[in-house]
């Protein structure tokens, strides 16, 4: 069964309580269909070549998404940064990720048919 490894701005892996600009600490997860499987916790340092950014896609270089607290700016609760689509979900990690699990783009992505 085929999963998406996702990042979740979190300074405890419970809530998504960082937001992009202040991200320090990244918990990993891979999403199932039933359920996701907490992997790693990784380190952000800001004063890696190329910076913030750079530090950012070298930490999700296997990811496909970052939930963060918020984005700073106006986009509409959405930014892609290089490969990875990065979502505001100001929520408990685990109810966001079950959000994802029920979205049509995550059942679009792993082949599975839509409810309903």
């Amino acid at each position: 069964m085929g999963c998406i490894r996702v990042a979740a701005a979190s300074s405890d892996g419970e809530a998504i309580d960082q937001p992009l600009a202040e991200a320090t600490r990244l918990h990993i997860f891979d999403v199932y269909p039933d359920r996701a499987d907490w992997i790693a916790v990784r380190e952000l340092c800001e004063e890696a070549p190329g910076g913030a950014v750079e530090s950012l896609l070298n930490c999700l270089d296997d990811c496909s998404l970052l939930l963060v607290r918020e984005i700073s700016g106006s986009t509409g609760g959405k930014l892609r940064i290089g490969w990875i689509t990065v979502w505001e979900a100001p929520m408990p990690a685990e109810k966001a990720l079950g959000k994802l699990r029920n979205s049509p783009m995550f059942r679009r992505a792993l082949g599975i048919g839509l409810r309903g």
